[in-house]
């Protein structure tokens, strides 16, 4: 099956109800071999289902599970199993077949391998490189950098009441002032769907996290003061309470350390690429296979700003 077949039978899937992904996560079929000679499963494994005697455990099933979009692995887990099973019996029975037509030495699956042998190893290299540069020094740098660009922002608790005009506003501060009950006049009176049924309730927010106006008079009230003038924004006429006020402490290491996972990879992949490109000999060819002009760059130059320097022999 030529790779635009192998493309289609996958797409061909999708529109069935199977998941194409599966296609390039399941392994080639094992040689056939008694039942003893398998490999026994382990005893916190389970074998799902079989194939020609083949067993499909469920490690490799979830391990398939694990790569799908997200969309798919709400499924219940229950159904996706099985469901998954059927499609990695149905992928092994396909290679089983191309086996059979000895396609393994078929000098286009001889390359195909040969680059995916190298994207591999590519990988691998890259993954170790970086597990070996993200030693516990360069998280504790990455955190300490963290917490000095984000120092702890001061927050509030706080209701509101939003309504459509000044007057109305004044009336509610007003019955305030008189000893109304906030969350009462809240839910009798607040024009925001989201406040009805909870008193106004906010939660918790920091500073610039709401329209100006708004977030300018929350941060002036002490906590249990309400304002006495209606603040305007862009959806109405508020009255704000504040309830509490709070300097929440900063996350811990382990609080942040997938994030900080993610900065470490996003820093160091390009630093690990420009090391290993130091000192190699990379010429850029334009869109017809011709070198540029000694005074022109390629488009990918301009755009990155680096200009590959050329032989003498060739300036």
């Amino acid at each position: 099956m030529t790779s635009l077949g192998l493309r289609g039978f996958a797409a061909a899937a999708v529109m069935a109800g199977m998941i194409a992904p599966v296609m390039a996560q399941v392994p080639a079929p094992a040689p056939s071999s008694s039942p003893s000679e398998q490999h026994a499963p382990e005893s916190d494994d389970a074998v799902v289902a079989t194939v020609n005697g083949q067993p499909i455990m469920r490690s490799e099933v979830l391990e398939v599970i694990s790569g799908l979009p997200p969309q798919y692995q709400q499924v219940p887990i229950e159904v996706l199993i099985p469901e998954m099973a059927q499609q990695i019996a149905a992928v092994r029975l396909v290679a089983e077949k191309a086996y059979e037509a000895g396609l393994q030495s078929d000098p286009e699956v001889q390359a195909r391998i040969k680059e995916e042998e190298r994207r591999v190893v590519g990988d691998v290299w890259l993954q170790r490189e970086l597990d070996r540069r993200m030693s516990d020094q360069a998280f504790q740098e990455a955190f300490a950098d963290y917490l000095a660009n984000n120092p702890p922002q001061e927050q509030v608790k706080a209701r509101h009441i939003l309504v459509e005009s000044e007057d109305k506003a004044r009336e509610l501060i007003e019955q305030l002032t008189n000893g109304a009950e906030f969350e009462d006049l809240a839910n009798a009176n607040t024009t925001d769907p989201s406040g009805k049924q909870v008193g106004g309730d906010l939660g918790w927010f920091a500073q610039g996290q709401m329209v100006p106006a708004f977030d300018e008079a929350a941060f002036e009230l002490d906590a249990g003061e309400f304002t006495i003038e209606p603040v305007k924004t862009p959806f109405g006429w508020h009255v704000i309470l504040v309830e509490e006020r709070r300097i929440p402490p900063q996350p811990t290491l382990q609080e942040i350390k997938p994030q900080l996972h993610e900065q470490l990879v996003q820093t160091l992949v390009p630093q690990i690429m420009a090391e290993v490109k130091q000192g190699a000999d990379i010429q850029m060819m334009d869109v017809k296979g011709e070198m540029p002009s000694s005074r022109e760059a390629a488009p990918a130059d301009l755009i990155f700003g680096t200009v590959v320097d050329k032989p003498e022999s060739q300036q």
